[in-house]
């Protein structure tokens, strides 16, 4: 059985871990607290293009695939029922898209 066959398995049975009881590995703790300071860190490069009217240096494109890349991770966390991962991921589109426009009027 799959790994997420297991998941979807214990989940249907009423079993599977909720909320911080998910968090059972150090790895989990890591990836949620390097998820919410990579998403803080970034709320900057929005901050500097809005207040300086400059976005030379910043890649369209990348942020671009930063977007959908957050759609798909947000889609995945509703699919999974992880409010988490879909919440966090709603935010990174929209710093995505505030990014992007800024980009398009300032580069």
């Amino acid at each position: 059985m799959h790994i997420h066959q297991h998941h979807l398995s214990l989940r249907r049975r009423g079993q599977a871990p909720t909320g911080i009881a998910k968090l059972r590995h150090p790895i989990d703790v890591a990836a949620y607290i390097s998820s919410f300071l990579n998403l803080a860190f970034s709320t900057d490069q929005a901050r500097m293009i809005w207040m300086t009217h400059n976005a030379s240096g910043v890649s369209f494109p990348t942020w671009a695939m930063a977007a959908v890349a957050s759609v798909v991770w947000m889609l995945y966390g509703i699919v999974h029922k992880d409010r988490l991962i879909a919440t966090v991921n709603a935010i990174w589109i929209i710093l995505s898209l505030f990014i992007l426009a800024g980009v398009a009027l300032y580069q």
